[in-house]
């Protein structure tokens, strides 16, 4: 972005999308949280591997403070669940599994978080009455 904005004509003003942005970040923790979790567990479960309650809560654990850094990383959350595995005690090739269509999925999981970011970014824009008809 210009560090100018006046010289820009936008119809959604950059205080607006900023609260927005921040807003749709916390889902995206969560959303980073469940891939990381649910992947963990089919890894282990694939591999026939039982978690005992420790294990899980570690996942959880892991799952949380890793999704602070690599939300916004495209990529990164394969990384974060290679040290998740090794965390739970499962073989980190179980990584295999999922490692075909993990690129896929990681596309379109930022395509629906920069579309859910700009729509909701437009309609609060429009419910605020800065978007002329």
């Amino acid at each position: 972005m210009a560090a100018n904005s006046e010289s820009h004509d936008r119809a959604v003003q950059d205080s607006n999308y900023a609260n927005t942005l921040y807003m749709s970040m916390c889902q995206h923790y969560s959303d980073s949280i469940s891939y990381q979790a649910v992947a963990a567990v089919f890894i282990a479960q694939t591999l026939g591997m039982d978690l005992t309650l420790g294990a899980q809560l570690t996942i959880v654990l892991t799952a949380v403070l890793a999704s602070i850094g690599t939300a916004a990383v495209p990529g990164a959350g394969i990384i974060m669940l290679i040290i998740i595995l090794e965390a739970i005690g499962v073989p980190s090739a179980g990584i295999a599994l999922i490692l075909g269509v993990d690129r896929i999925l990681d596309m379109m999981r930022t395509v629906t978080n920069v579309t859910g970011d700009a729509s909701v970014a437009v309609a609060v824009a429009s419910s605020e009455g800065q978007i002329s008809k």
